[in-house]
C-alpha cells in the first residue's frame, strides 16, 4: 500500500477549490460503506470528479466508483447488506449502474456512480471503453484519510487529457466542456498536483503502451487537435462502427432532451405500489409534498393521491354504509333508493377500480406509485356488500362484481400504513415534524429495498 503521506490528501486539496461551497460532513452510510469495503477487500478505486468529491459524500452529488474486474460480485454484496437499491436510468451506458442508497440520521441519499468497465468519452455517449486494467497493479489506488480509495494520481490524470480532447474534438461536447470549464481546470489542477507529489515522493513509474501517448497540451486548439487525433488512433476502443458515432451522438441527444421536457427520472428494476396512509387527509398534502421533495429528484414517482381520487374513495365508502344499512333493516323506511345507490355504487367503484389499472401501469414502468389518505379495500367491500344482497336489478349487480374482480386481481401490495404504527396517534397528529418524517422515509426505503433485492 502506498503511504497516505506520499500525497496530499485529496479532499484538503477539493476544500481549498471550493472554499465558497458549504460543505457538510461525510454521511455516515458512505463511511459505513467503505469500512465494509475495505474489510471485505473490494477492489475499487474513485476515478473522476475529485473536486465535486466533498460535495458528493455529503449527499448532494454522485460518486464515480471503477470496480476491479475480480470484485464484481463482492462489491454487490456489500451494496445489498447496507440497503443499496440499483437504478434505471434512460441515459444508461453499457456497463455502468446507478446504486441509492439511504442514511437514516440525515434522510439524504448516498448516489453511487459504478463503473465495471471503464467507459467514458462525449458526454452524451460514452463510447470510449479503455483497458485500464493492466495498469491497476502498477498504478495502485490510494487509500485516503477518510477511508475510501481514490485512482493513482497517474491513472486519474491521462484519463482527465482524454476526456477533455475527446469532448472538445465535437461540437456538442465543446459546448459542454466551456459549460463546465471551471470544474474540469479544477480537476485538471488537483490531479497534476497529485501526480507531482507522486513522482517527488519516488512512486513514479515509466508509463508505456497508450500511457505514453496521452499526454497534455499547451492551448485548447492543441487539445481539439489531438481530440481529433485520439479518436482516430483509438478508434478500436469505441463500440460503435466506423463513421455511425454522429448518428448515435445526435440520436442520444435528441432523446436526452424529451427526457428532460418529460421530467424523467431513474425507475426501479420492478417497479411498486405502496400505501403510506394517514386517518386525516387533512394532512395527506403534507405528506405528498415532504416525499415529493424527498424523492422526485432522483426517482420516478406517481401520487394516486388527488382530490378526485380522494372524493371518489370517500363517496364509495359512504355509499357502502348506507347500501349495508338498508339491507340490514328492510322494515324500516330509508330515503335511499336501493336501486339508485347500487348504481351509484357500481359507478364510484369502477372509477375507483380504474385508479387501481393506472397504477399498476405505472408500476409496471418502473415508477413507484405512492396511495395516501386511501383504503384500496374499497373495492373489494363494495363487492361483499352486494354479494349479499338478495334484491337488486341484475345488470348493476352484474357490472359491479365484475369491476370488482378486475381491481381484486391487481390490486396493488400495501407497503406500510402510518395509522397502523404503535405512535400512530403522534405521527398522524403532527405529520410534518422532523422526527416522524425521518421515520416515514426509514420506514418507506426499507420497502424499498426489500423489495428490489
Amino acid at each position: 500500500m502506498i503511504p497516505l503521506n506520499a500525497f496530499p490528501i485529496i479532499t484538503l486539496i477539493a476544500h481549498m477549490h471550493c472554499q465558497n461551497v458549504r460543505i457538510l460532513p461525510t454521511l455516515a452510510l458512505f463511511q459505513n460503506l467503505f469500512l465494509e469495503l475495505e474489510q471485505q477487500h473490494v477492489g475499487y478505486a474513485i476515478w473522476k470528479n475529485a473536486q465535486e468529491l466533498p460535495q458528493a459524500l455529503a449527499g448532494d452529488g454522485d460518486i464515480d466508483l471503477y470496480i476491479y474486474p475480480d470484485s464484481h460480485q463482492s462489491f454487490q454484496a456489500v451494496l445489498q447488506s447496507l440497503g443499496f437499491v440499483r437504478l434505471v436510468s434512460h441515459k444508461s451506458y453499457p456497463c455502468v449502474e446507478h446504486y441509492f442508497g439511504l442514511d437514516i440520521h440525515t434522510g439524504r441519499f448516498a448516489h453511487l456512480h459504478c463503473y465495471y468497465r471503464l467507459v467514458t468519452g462525449e458526454s452524451h455517449i460514452k463510447q470510449y471503453t479503455i483497458p485500464i486494467e493492466p495498469y491497476l497493479s502498477d498504478y495502485p489506488a490510494i487509500l485516503d484519510a477518510e477511508g475510501y480509495r481514490i485512482m493513482h494520481p497517474v491513472l486519474q490524470k491521462k484519463l482527465n487529457i482524454f476526456r477533455r480532447k475527446i469532448k472538445l474534438s465535437c461540437l456538442p461536447g465543446a459546448w459542454l466542456f466551456f459549460r463546465e470549464r471551471h470544474g474540469y481546470q479544477q480537476e485538471k489542477e488537483l490531479t497534476s498536483e497529485a501526480e507531482q507529489n507522486a513522482m517527488t515522493a519516488g512512486n513514479a513509474v515509466h508509463a508505456s503502451g497508450w500511457l505514453a501517448d496521452i499526454a497534455e497540451s499547451p492551448t485548447t486548439m492543441s487539445d481539439l487537435l489531438d481530440g481529433f487525433r485520439y479518436r482516430w488512433r483509438y478508434q478500436h476502443w469505441n463500440r460503435f462502427p466506423p463513421l455511425t458515432t454522429p448518428c448515435f451522438r445526435y440520436r442520444a441527444i435528441v432523446l436526452r432532451a424529451v427526457g428532460k421536457l418529460r421530467q424523467q427520472r431513474k425507475t426501479l428494476p420492478v417497479g411498486l405500489n405502496v400505501s403510506v396512509s394517514t386517518v386525516d387527509i387533512a394532512h395527506a398534502d403534507k405528506l405528498e409534498t415532504a416525499i415529493g421533495n424527498w424523492m422526485e429528484k432522483h426517482f420516478s414517482i406517481r401520487f394516486m393521491t388527488t382530490r378526485g381520487t380522494r372524493r371518489i374513495s370517500a363517496q364509495l365508502l359512504d355509499l357502502i354504509g348506507r347500501t349495508q344499512a338498508i339491507h340490514a333493516d328492510t322494515d324500516r323506511e330509508h330515503p335511499d333508493d336501493p336501486f339508485s345507490l347500487l348504481g351509484k355504487l357500481a359507478w364510484y367503484s369502477w372509477r375507483w377500480s380504474r385508479q387501481v389499472r393506472q397504477s399498476v401501469y405505472w408500476s409496471m414502468s418502473g415508477f413507484i406509485v405512492i396511495w395516501d389518505a386511501a383504503d384500496l379495500e374499497h373495492v373489494s367491500k363494495a363487492s361483499q356488500v352486494v354479494s349479499s344482497m338478495n334484491v337488486a336489478h341484475p345488470g348493476l349487480k352484474s357490472c359491479l362484481l365484475q369491476t370488482s374482480r378486475s381491481c381484486l386481481g391487481i390490486e396493488p401490495a400495501i407497503g406500510f400504513r402510518l395509522d397502523e404504527n404503535a405512535d400512530a396517534d403522534q405521527l398522524v397528529t403532527n405529520p410534518g415534524s422532523a422526527e416522524n418524517l425521518k421515520r416515514m422515509k426509514q420506514a418507506l426505503w426499507e420497502h424499498v429495498s426489500q423489495t428490489q433485492c
